[in-house]
């Protein structure tokens, strides 16, 4: 046969359909796999005797390689242990061997009849039974999925419902907890005004009944170093000399000198209120080396100050003698902002040119950065440090082609982030561009912003903008500071005034 010949040539086609004929039927011919599960289950044709195409024309299988040598095929069966032996398995020698096809003939000769009714009577009834099950199947696998999804939307239904209960707990939770600790704030607000009201009673006592309440109230309010006082002055005439005898005239003439005056009640006095002045007083005035303008000043002691220029020149000043101490050479260079501030510490807080929030300790003049900069869309403008915690409040700018809106963050001392100021409700965006930033003594924050000074308290709700005089051009304001009296000093930039 020619090997270039495909081997769908050689194969026989099915009578009954075009598949390839793998069986026979000595009745009705070529059958394909298909066909003859039909055909031995079918009713009328059941009992065809329906072979191999090897079998019909008395070809016999392949020989198989021999489980004990391999290199050897079956050839013979062995008659008294059952198995298929090759000419090399030596202890079958002495049983009853028979060749292998021969073996097999009469092996399925005598399963003939088995074969039959497998074919005839098991194959169909697994047929009948299972096309009498199968509607059944199918129904219970519908009804097993209804089953399954309503299982599944009674589940997403409780979780919903699980999940509303624990937030309404959560929230119940919260109440209770908020109205105990309200609770027990009360108590101590009233247990704090008992105790204020019993330290004005005493107050009082001692107001009524000390010679100077004045001092008293001084020393009582204000702690100051102790000091000794000064020996007060005696006449000569009115010293007494230690002796035995009493000298009469002298006792006569001392007690002559005491004087009675009758005094109303007393009261303190104002006289160490402060007071606004008319007018400014120049105090000091200073000519710096080393620096291309004053930009902004942050005070450390009246003798010390640091102070920015228009060129990133960052120094620490000696105002006695106007020499440079220190200098920082790696601050953010940019006009008209608000970069450093000096903490309760004496330490130098500044914005560096990567936009990080540095630390210059006082004594050794060591860099160590407290706020590293993680948001590369906001950029800190300005900072300053809070008088009364040692607070960091920074003011953040964020601008692009169409909008420049600004914000205040509140860090602590470890540069841990405590709250963000940034917009009001009712009134919208609240700053546009924060260049110079301050505490007031009554914790307000003052900010310097784009032609106004916009004033919030401590938690960021608004009190206040100032856009200038009611005539005139609007205000341009620059660097801005408190005083003592919680007055708020601003540089106005506009060239008009």
């Amino acid at each position: 046969m020619n090997s270039k010949i495909p081997c769908q040539v050689n194969l026989k086609l099915c009578s009954r359909c075009p598949g390839y004929a793998s069986y026979f039927c000595y009745s009705c011919g070529d059958l394909c796999t298909q066909c003859k599960l039909v055909h031995v289950i079918n009713l009328d044709t059941k009992h065809h005797n329906v072979v191999l195409h090897r079998e019909k024309n008395n070809h016999f299988q392949i020989k198989s390689p021999c489980a004990d040598h391999q290199n050897q095929m079956y050839e013979h069966y062995c008659d008294l242990c059952g198995i298929p032996i090759c000419a090399q398995c030596v202890e079958h020698d002495m049983h009853k061997k028979i060749y292998l096809e021969k073996a097999y003939k009469k092996k399925r000769q005598h399963n003939e009849d088995s074969i039959v009714n497998i074919r005839s009577e098991t194959l169909y009834n697994a047929q009948v039974i299972h096309a009498w099950l199968r509607p059944d199947v199918q129904n219970d696998i519908s009804c097993c999925r209804d089953k399954v999804c309503h299982c599944l939307i009674r589940i997403s239904t409780k979780a919903k419902t699980l999940k509303d209960l624990l937030d309404s707990l959560h929230e119940k939770v919260i109440s209770i907890y908020k109205f105990f600790l309200m609770k027990r704030l009360q108590k101590q607000t009233i247990q704090i005004a008992r105790y204020i009201n019993k330290l004005q009673n005493v107050e009082s006592k001692c107001a009524h009944s000390v010679y100077k309440p004045v001092h008293v109230f001084a020393l009582m309010k204000k702690p100051s170093l102790f000091r000794i006082q000064d020996t007060p002055k005696m006449t000569q005439s009115i010293m007494l000399s230690i002796s035995k005898d009493i000298k009469m005239n002298e006792l006569i003439n001392l007690l002559s000198d005491i004087q009675f005056i009758r005094r109303g009640k007393r009261e303190a006095t104002n006289e160490r209120l402060l007071k606004l002045m008319p007018s400014p007083v120049l105090q000091k005035s200073v000519s710096l080396k080393g620096v291309d303008g004053c930009d902004h000043i942050s005070c450390i002691t009246s003798d010390l100050i640091w102070v920015s220029d228009y060129q990133k020149n960052l120094i620490l000043t000696d105002t006695n003698i106007g020499e440079t101490i220190y200098a920082v050479n790696d601050s953010f260079d940019l006009r008209y902002v608000g970069l450093h501030s000096v903490n309760n510490c004496n330490e130098l807080i500044y914005i560096d040119k990567e936009f990080n929030i540095n630390k210059v300790s006082d004594e050794t003049k060591s860099k160590t950065t407290i706020i590293k900069r993680t948001d590369f869309i906001w950029r800190p403008h300005c900072l300053c440090c809070s008088l009364h915690n040692s607070d960091v409040l920074v003011g953040m700018y964020y601008s692009d082609a169409f909008i420049s809106k600004g914000k205040v963050i509140r860090y602590n001392s470890a540069g841990f982030l405590i709250n963000t100021i940034q917009d009001e409700q009712t009134s919208g965006t609240l700053y546009s561009v924060p260049i110079y930033i301050t505490e007031n003594s009554n914790r307000d924050i003052v900010v310097s912003d784009d032609h106004r000074l916009v004033v919030t308290n401590d938690i960021g709700k608004h009190r206040f903008s100032y856009l200038g005089p009611p005539s005139g051009p609007r205000i341009d304001p620059r660097g801005v500071c408190t005083d003592a009296l919680s007055h708020i000093l601003v540089c106005d930039g506009t060239p008009s005034r």
